[in-house]
């Protein structure tokens, strides 16, 4: 995001955006992330028939035919200003000191 910022700034190229950054650490099997504005992030997690416990799915149903597979773990939040004003990076032609 930083290079970007300055690739913007150093073409003079108005506008803003929000983002969103992820990265998964495979070793500690843990997800970072960085959000701003209305984007964001939705972890799903399958649900295994063997193992899921209360959640356990009819092994009779076939995989075609179950709803969902899938259960929402996690839901970023958006960071607003207001309804409908999302914070933002961007560049407005000129340094806001």
């Amino acid at each position: 995001l930083s290079q970007a910022y300055e690739r913007v700034k150093s073409e003079n190229i108005i506008g803003s955006s929000t983002a969103c950054v992820a990265l998964f650490d495979s070793i500690r099997h843990q997800l970072h992330f960085a959000n701003l504005g209305d984007s964001g992030i939705i972890v799903l997690r399958h649900i295994d028939s063997e193992v899921a416990g209360s959640l356990k799915r009819d092994k009779m149903v076939p995989r075609t035919e179950r709803k969902s597979d899938l259960r929402t773990a996690f839901v970023s939040q958006q960071q607003l200003h207001s309804f409908n004003h999302p914070y933002q990076l961007g560049w407005t032609g000129k340094d806001i000191g």
